[in-house]
């Protein structure tokens, strides 16, 4: 059996994570536009061992899964280069597939495809099929959680894996964040993301930090204790005219956890380009499934990171099984991608609500962002036949004033209510002033009206 599972990861500025599982292999790479010159790489390899993955569903294989083999191959690259690679092992060389390298920070446009909740069915299938027609066009991928719903079948990895890469989608590389559906702990050890972690890389802002501890209180409100912060949980990265920011519902969202205190530190420089946040529930949107008030994750996330977030353009989140675009909601336009064929099936309920543009429940699908230096736009396409659902342009937002970094706190008033409030002192006295001056005028008029009368009163006929 030769190397199967092929996927491409996005792990820096023109670095990739070439993956595969089962058969050691050298990864054998060439530019394209440039004379043919063969980079070699050896790739690292692991496995690991998990029981059920999931103490709250059933069934649950409650036979200790062991993985294959699996293999990880960095390649340090150009940006917004085309190459070719294929891997070479003992059963001999795989075909040549095609790679395109994320364009480096500061290019003038860019092309994403963003896909939620895939699952392994036809239609998931069928969204893979359409991404691989469009392959040419795209830099790289977003992929916002909930990949294999394995669910307690930790082996349901494998055939999604598989399936991602028979069908297509990993024709392209991906930036890949966590759902809910990939806190998976371990029976034995508790050690959350597991699966997920050892199968995909990340453009990690530091080493990842994972305690073997994670419970699930409560599936239905998504009340996890899981502790996974930095490696693949949350991250940034820059391409093109953008600035992904991923964030993680399903560890501490806490003021003070390591989360949301390394979010403030990385939007706190001046903003350039887009702001792209990427999470995997939404926080805006009008379905009657999965409304953050119900979601215990989704709502702390939300209330922490959301004040650190005025500076940004767009929201990509998956979760509700739906297509969902908001119309800007304080100067944000929130979009919910989580269509991708899943088997838990679509949602078509909705809440009445003024801020949605287009949303819909009967197709599955995935969209294609594309951003320039002064704007963008964003297409939602259906799977099956790659028809244009939605579509909407948009420009860049005027980036509002930073406040003074020492601004709010508990001792005193925000920097924008102190200037308010002398605004209004002033203009209280100003305004004070103009109408006693305009009812001193008024009463100088009614003096001089009253004297004219009395005068004419008392003049003679003759007169």
């Amino acid at each position: 059996m030769g190397a199967e599972q092929v996927h491409v990861s996005v792990v820096g500025p023109g670095s990739v994570s070439i993956g595969w599982a089962v058969e050691n292999a050298t990864v054998e790479i060439q530019e394209l536009d440039e004379p043919i010159k063969t980079i070699r790489i050896s790739p690292e390899s692991q496995r690991y061992d998990i029981q059920c993955g999931h103490r709250n569903l059933n069934p649950c294989e409650r036979q200790r899964y062991r993985s294959p083999l699996l293999f990880q191959a960095r390649a340090d690259l150009e940006p917004g280069r085309r190459y070719r690679f294929r891997l070479s092992g003992p059963s001999g060389p795989g075909r040549w597939r095609h790679l395109r390298t994320p364009p480096a920070a500061g290019a003038k446009e860019l092309r994403v495809a963003v896909l939620g909740d895939v699952g392994q069915t036809n239609w998931s299938a069928a969204t893979c099929r359409d991404i691989r027609a469009q392959a040419e066009h795209l830099d790289f991928g977003v992929l916002l959680g909930d990949l294999a719903y394995a669910d307690g079948r930790a082996s349901r990895w494998d055939s999604f894996q598989r399936l991602f890469d028979s069908e297509g989608c990993a024709e392209i590389p991906w930036l890949v964040l966590p759902g809910n559906h990939e806190a998976e702990p371990d029976e034995i050890s508790g050690e959350p993301f597991l699966p997920f972690r050892r199968r995909w890389r990340f453009p990690e802002a530091a080493p990842e930090q994972v305690t073997n501890d994670s419970r699930i209180l409560d599936w239905r409100s998504y009340e996890l204790q899981t502790r996974y912060d930095f490696g693949g949980s949350f991250f940034s990265f820059r391409s093109g005219p953008a600035h992904f920011v991923a964030l993680n519902p399903y560890t501490d969202a806490s003021a003070s956890s390591p989360q949301i205190r390394w979010l403030a530190d990385e939007v706190r420089p001046a903003k350039t380009g887009f702001l792209v946040v990427l999470t995997h529930a939404p926080w805006v949107h009008t379905s009657r499934a999965h409304q953050p008030q119900v979601e215990a994750a989704t709502r702390r996330l939300r209330d922490a990171a959301q004040p650190l977030l005025r500076q940004a353009d767009l929201v990509f989140s998956g979760h509700v099984h739906a297509y969902e675009r908001s119309e800007p909601v304080d100067g944000v336009r929130h979009f919910v991608v989580g269509h991708g064929g899943n088997f838990e099936k679509l949602y078509d309920t909705w809440r009445e609500s003024p801020f949605t543009a287009f949303r819909s429940g009967a197709h599955y699908g995935w969209g294609v962002l594309t951003l320039r230096e002064d704007g963008g736009s964003f297409q939602a396409r259906r799977s099956i036949d790659g028809a244009i659902m939605d579509s909407v342009d948009f420009v860049r937002s005027k980036t509002p004033p930073d406040a003074p970094e020492d601004a709010g706190g508990e001792t005193g008033l925000p920097w924008a209510a102190a200037v308010a409030l002398v605004l209004c002192v002033v203009c209280s006295k100003c305004c004070a002033w103009f109408f006693y001056r305009r009812y001193r005028r008024q009463q100088a008029d009614e003096e001089e009206k009253s004297s004219l009368n009395v005068v004419t009163l008392g003049m003679p006929a003759s007169a």
